[in-house]
């Protein structure tokens, strides 16, 4: 074994040396300690993020369940009012055409 140098500015120059190391070491830490924080803050983001995307998805598809049910509805509704109005329209045509019966009731009247 080799006996550790006797060069003073060898030693000074190896703890220069170990001392960068160190603080680059120690600046390294600090650094992943606070990326570790910034990953956890934006995973957090993240999930509250992606509930928020849930809640709105649902609420969308629950719009666009009740606009078809409105639309079906509707629908319906203006086939139950043309089938009516026609059905008034064919009425009012038949008690304003002279047919025998109108005849002899207005002949009964006017008497």
């Amino acid at each position: 074994m080799d006996p550790p140098p006797n060069n003073p500015s060898l030693l000074t120059t190896e703890e220069t040396k170990y001392q960068q190391l160190y603080n680059e070491h120690k600046k390294t830490q600090q650094s992943l300690a606070a990326l570790k924080k910034y990953m956890v803050q934006e995973l957090q983001k993240n999930e509250a993020l992606e509930s928020e995307l849930k809640e709105e998805k649902t609420k969308v598809r629950e719009a666009l369940q009740k606009n078809d049910l409105l639309l079906f509805n509707n629908s319906k509704l203006t086939k139950t009012i043309q089938f009516l109005q026609k059905e008034l329209q064919e009425d009012k045509s038949k008690r304003s055409s002279p047919g025998l019966f109108n005849i002899g009731v207005k002949n009964e009247i006017r008497k």
